[in-house]
């Protein structure tokens, strides 16, 4: 198992499903945890993002493991009160050493009937408050010459997706921006990497927007009318993976074993990166 002990790691998105468990591995590992999530809905977003209840538990079981927790609640779009919670976490624990830039959130529109407020929702959720947070964050893992900052792409972000142009544009946009601050710090001992997920079992997928999107031809879908529909894209024969596929991963990626591992884009997809994406 990876040893993180003494070490800081803040996971954005993290009160539940994929942040939830990065962020409850690497406490298990020995970090001192900061968890961002905004913990209420946002407009133009058409599924509940998390919730104080979600932010809650998700600091039980950080607890319950015995791991040390700092949770914030805020919006990443928010530059000033990102940069206040990166100091806040630095006060309390005294250093920052792993940023797992988790969060993300996905609208379904073909573009050319796209409302342009769901467009700003989606990239400045996804690519601004990428920035906020790594901008943010960077210079403290600078100083400990051995961060590690792992950025949640998607495998919409390695190619085009009907309905998802938003979303898309704003993982592709997450590569680019990795790979080039990857470059720029390389000679540091400071890693920059992405992770690529296809189909993870949280809410993201789980939602009636999604569901109607994969099965137009029923009034209210269930989870067992679309998991045959899901299944198609994952070549491995599933509908979904578990956000703990990603979580082993990220825990790869911040471990001392990953050092010489920068710029990378890791696809955890089940078989689809295989089909003719990058």
């Amino acid at each position: 198992m990876t040893d993180l002990s003494g070490k800081v790691a803040i996971v954005t998105g993290g009160a539940r499903g994929q942040g939830r468990s990065h962020s409850v591995a690497l406490a298990k590992a020995g970090a001192a945890v900061a968890i961002f999530d905004v913990c209420k809905d946002v407009k133009s977003i058409g599924y509940p993002l998390s919730t104080l209840e979600d932010m809650t538990t998700t600091r039980g079981m950080i607890e319950e493991a015995g791991g040390t927790v700092l949770p914030i609640v805020l919006d990443v779009r928010d530059r000033n009160g990102v940069s206040r919670a990166v100091e806040e976490t630095v006060e309390t624990f005294g250093r920052l050493d792993i940023l797992a830039i988790n969060h993300g959130v996905m609208a379904i529109s073909e573009f050319r009937h796209m409302d342009p407020d769901e467009w700003d929702a989606v990239v400045d959720i996804n690519l601004k408050g990428v920035f906020n947070v790594f901008h943010a964050g960077l210079p403290h893992l600078l100083s400990q010459k051995s961060g590690r900052v792992v950025i949640t792409s998607s495998m919409a972000g390695k190619g085009g997706y009907p309905q998802f142009s938003h979303y898309s544009a704003s993982k592709w946009a997450v590569i680019g921006l990795a790979k080039t601050v990857a470059l720029e710090v390389a000679t540091t001992g400071t890693t920059v990497n992405v992770i690529c997920p296809c189909c993870v079992n949280t809410p993201i997928i789980h939602n009636d927007k999604m569901y109607g999107l994969f099965r137009p031809d029923l009034d209210s879908p269930t989870i067992d009318d679309v998991a045959e529909e899901f299944t198609r894209y994952q070549p491995q024969g599933m509908p979904w993976i578990e956000p703990q596929a990603i979580t082993d991963a990220l825990m790869f990626l911040v471990s001392e074993g990953a050092k010489h591992i920068t710029g990378e884009t890791l696809s955890v997809a089940a078989g689809q990166n295989a089909t003719g994406a990058a």
